[in-house]
């Protein structure tokens, strides 16, 4: 190779079933290049570089992501058998899909017919990631006929999950909703950049709740939980021509859940499209 630059054009075709780019504490889909140049009797060159993989997750193809939604509960506070009334929260939310930069707006209601007295209502976003691990060597497999052909089904057996709950953001409203007292509100969310809802990968999922929390103060406060499942999309649902612009940033997370044990590849965080919503 003589001295001076020169330029090497590669492609690749990327499988249309490659879950997105994702960094968790427990695991990772990452995706990398690594270039590696030669050298006879000297040590090779290399450099390896990070980068994004988005699926089109468009919101307009999921029937449920513009249907609105809700969900109550309705608990009995106190002691076994000294429980008195009982208190009623909902929380509704317009539709099921979203994208990053959107706002969810959330409406919670809360119908106290207990004596005691609430203070706060917690508003949490949450990511939560379901791990699935494999013992290798553990499959049931069985065949039908299909036709002049055979279909081979395999089920991988044994295996075991762990979940792992990450905080996106939270908001808390201070109340005061005594006995017999009815009280609504309405709080918008705005989604950072975030991973697609993904169930793609065979080995993580991740998903995403709104999760809601009323509560009393003290020493021994009283806590009512409800969450309500939304999607987070890549596209959002409408025609193409009224999408607002969008622009790429790190993952919300940043650097913090990457953990790179090769030396050789730079820091990398993957990017997701945030809208530029009025």
């Amino acid at each position: 190779m003589p001295s001076g630059q020169i330029v090497f054009n590669f492609s690749f075709q990327l499988p249309h079933w490659a879950p997105p780019s994702f960094e968790g504490d427990l695991g990772f889909i990452r995706y990398f290049i690594l270039v590696q140049i030669d050298r006879p009797w000297k040590f090779d060159d290399k450099f390896i570089t990070g980068f994004t993989v988005l699926p089109r997750v468009d919101l307009s193809l999921i029937p449920s992501a513009n249907a609105p939604t809700k969900k109550h509960i309705c608990e009995q506070l106190g002691v076994i058998l000294w429980r008195k009334g009982s208190v009623r929260m909902e929380i509704k939310i317009p539709k099921q899909g979203f994208v990053c930069g959107e706002q969810i707006p959330a409406q919670v209601k809360v119908d106290n017919r207990t004596a005691k007295k609430f203070k706060q209502i917690t508003l949490r976003l949450v990511q939560r990631v379901t791990y699935t691990g494999f013992r290798d060597g553990f499959v049931n497999t069985h065949s039908q006929p299909a036709g002049e052909d055979q279909i081979t089904y395999a089920t991988r057996l044994n295996a075991q999950t762990r979940i792992e709950e990450c905080k996106i953001l939270e908001e808390t409203v201070d109340v005061k909703i005594g006995k017999d007292e009815k009280l609504e509100i309405n709080q918008n969310l705005k989604i950072p950049s975030l991973a697609p809802s993904t169930k793609t990968c065979e080995i993580i999922d991740v998903d995403y709740f709104l999760k809601a929390k009323l509560s009393t103060l003290g020493t021994f406060p009283s806590v009512v939980k409800l969450e309500l499942p939304f999607i987070i999309g890549t596209v959002q649902a409408g025609s193409s021509e009224t999408l607002p612009k969008f622009e790429y940033k790190k993952s919300v997370f940043g650097y913090a859940a990457t953990v790179l044990k090769n030396r050789d590849m730079a820091r990398f965080a993957p990017l997701y499209p945030v809208y530029k919503f009025k």
